[in-house]
């Protein structure tokens, strides 16, 4: 201010020779410059206020809505207090201008305020967001019961997500069933489309052993749904973000997976760290001690001893943690063993194994061409035992493919199906078809009819022949061009031309 004075003060020496600049200057003082100063004070204010109100409006704005960005992918994502969902930059804009407008006294800041809360917006993590107790609970009431039986085997296992995602470094090896691979591929490719980046989702996640320290090991108990990608594949699809956000929250609520453990009960802290607690000679002896008993002439082959030990591993719900070498020099200790026979002792989890032992060499052909589904082949047991009088018990087709993985691991199974390549003479399911078609269904057929009508008819020619088993459609689909010549096949149809020429 003083420099002004002193500038008035040169303006007056300078000129006060001259009586009209003088007036002049006096007239600027006095009239212009009191009038241009307070315009351009009112402007000032008005700048001020709608700064001021600008700021207000924009930590408001922000408080009351949960805007998120993910930069690899130029991603904006809105929280509603209920589900993060993705949301386009021009929605955003629109918000903001409809809401701006709405507001009246900052409509001409509206383009600086959008700009700032783009710009805002886009430091918002969605890593770092903490979800409303109802989108948790979302969350964990899916998983529990569908993929954990428990939930505080959700929290456990979406913690440790957090910590991969977080990128924690906890070195710590999580050992899950191989079956549950398919769930994590498919989350790894989620991410990895709606991210760029996979998130080392499965960076701590093992399937197999592969020499791991067992004090570094845990186990996660999935339920037998995790194989079933109908039961997960909707809902992850449309709650990815949410599962996300609460796998984060919950690392960072908890520090890591393992102090998580730490808060809850003795049981399931017991569970999780069960090798950690045990060593591998601990496994092997509580394994003998459950599925072995001491009996005089009675062997035990030491490949059917392998096979107890997965038995008894899917019974505890375990992962393979010793490999077959360690586990055959381990069982050996203390146990007399002769030309791979453990004598004197015995195991009712074999029984029905010699009985499907026993069926299979009597009945079952290989390398033919043919097939048989293990149901199929389930069904043709119980009936033979049924009719030989051997009682079998506690036995499914689930326990029929571990013995037929295990003992005739030369047979290939399709899609965890099919047989391929093998044939039981109690049953011809070939034989079957060339017998329908021969006797035209016992049915007069008038004109052209599809495969799939003809399927219906056969189906009702071997129920009223009261077989036990009928070939499924797409075996009889597969095959039916061995019974038909190619000629009367068209167009998905058999022709009527083949039954007047039989």
């Amino acid at each position: 201010m003083e420099g002004s004075l002193v500038k008035i003060t040169s303006l007056y020496e300078m000129y006060k020779s001259s009586s009209g600049t003088i007036t002049k200057l006096e007239y600027y003082i006095n009239n212009q410059l009191p009038s241009l100063l307070e315009k351009f004070n009112v402007q000032e204010r008005k700048l001020l206020f709608l700064e001021k109100e600008s700021d207000k409006y924009i930590n408001n704005f922000l408080t009351d809505r949960q805007f998120f960005y993910i930069p690899l992918t130029d991603t904006f994502i809105k929280y509603d207090g209920e589900n993060y969902t993705f949301v386009d930059e021009d929605s955003i804009w629109i918000i903001i201008l409809n809401d701006i407008t709405d507001k009246g006294i900052l409509i001409e800041c509206k383009q600086r305020i959008k700009n700032i809360l783009i710009e805002k917006i886009k430091e918002q993590s969605l890593f770092k967001t903490i979800p409303e107790s109802s989108t948790v609970q979302y969350v964990i009431n899916f998983f529990t019961p569908t993929l954990f039986s428990s939930k505080e085997d959700v929290k456990h296992f979406m913690t440790l997500i957090g910590d991969n995602i977080l990128n924690k470094k906890i070195d710590l090896n999580y050992f899950v069933p191989i079956e549950s691979k398919l769930f994590f591929d498919t989350l790894e490719s989620m991410c990895q489309y709606n991210f760029k980046t996979k998130l080392g989702i499965t960076s701590t996640i093992r399937y197999r052993y592969r020499s791991e320290d067992y004090d570094k090991s845990r186990l996660l108990y999935f339920t037998n749904s995790i194989q079933n990608k109908s039961c997960w594949l909707s809902f992850m699809k449309d709650n990815l973000y949410n599962f996300i956000v609460v796998c984060c929250y919950y690392s960072t609520r908890y520090i890591n997976a393992d102090n998580y453990i730490n808060k809850v009960n003795d049981i399931f802290k017991k569970k999780i760290l069960y090798l950690k607690n045990n060593t591998k000679q601990d496994l092997v002896n509580q394994f003998k001690q459950k599925m072995i008993i001491q009996e005089s002439n009675n062997n035990i082959h030491i490949k059917d001893m392998f096979f107890l030990w997965k038995i008894y591993l899917k019974q505890q719900n375990l992962p393979n943690m010793i490999y077959k070498s360690e586990f055959e020099n381990i069982i050996k200790e203390n146990m007399t063993i002769n030309n791979n026979l453990f004598l004197n002792i015995k195991s009712n989890y074999l029984n029905n194994t010699k009985i499907v032992q026993k069926f299979w060499n009597q009945t079952i052909s290989k390398g033919v061409e043919d097939e048989l589904e293990i149901s199929e082949l389930y069904a043709l047991i119980v009936k033979w035992t049924n009719d030989e009088n051997i009682n079998c018990t506690d036995f499914d087709e689930n326990k029929l493919q571990d013995i037929i993985k295990h003992f005739y691991d030369d047979i290939q199974i399709e899609n965890d199906k099919f047989l391929i390549g093998v044939k039981c003479n109690l049953w011809d399911k070939q034989d079957d078809i060339l017998d329908a078609f021969q006797n035209k269904f016992n049915k007069n057929i008038e004109k052209d009819i599809t495969i799939y009508d003809s399927y219906v008819l056969f189906c009702k020619y071997i129920n009223n022949k009261g077989k036990l088993l009928t070939v499924s459609k797409k075996y009889y689909f597969k095959y039916i061009n061995k019974v038909i010549p190619e000629q009367y096949i068209k167009n998905g149809c058999i022709l009527l031309n083949y039954w007047n020429n039989e």
